[in-house]
């Protein structure tokens, strides 16, 4: 079982975050057929948290699978974005609130600097 697999028998929060998208990528392989193993049927309301754990082995992988691939791709993006991250996390600390125009500022100037970072350095020689 991968990390997240892991992580999910130590969370057993009801209603916790992890426990919703293991629900979510249980409904997508049991119910709507985008595992990799045999089919396997169930009506996506009758899956819980509870009967996820109980589903086979293979199922259980293909599950896994799904939301590990998933928690790699919310780490990349959140990795790609840390920078805006610390300035909104500094503004929060310096203000405790911001508005939603404090946000688009903020953004706004993330925007830029990458924008700047990532043109080319052009040379102008004289004739």
């Amino acid at each position: 079982m991968g990390d997240l697999g892991i992580r999910t028998a130590r969370d057993q929060r009801k209603g916790s975050d992890l426990d919703e998208a293991t629900i979510l990528a249980t409904q997508m392989v049991v119910s709507y057929g985008m595992g990799r193993s045999l089919p396997f049927l169930m009506e996506s309301r009758q899956v819980t948290a509870e009967s996820a754990r109980r589903l086979p082995n293979a199922l259980r992988e293909d599950v896994s699978r799904i939301l590990d691939e998933q928690y790699s791709r919310a780490t990349a993006i959140l990795i790609e974005h840390s920078a805006l991250l610390d300035r909104i996390a500094a503004k929060l600390f310096e203000r405790e609130t911001l508005t939603v125009g404090d946000i688009d500022e903020l953004i706004a100037d993330s925007v830029v600097e990458t924008r700047q970072a990532d043109m080319p350095a052009i040379s102008v020689h004289g004739a």
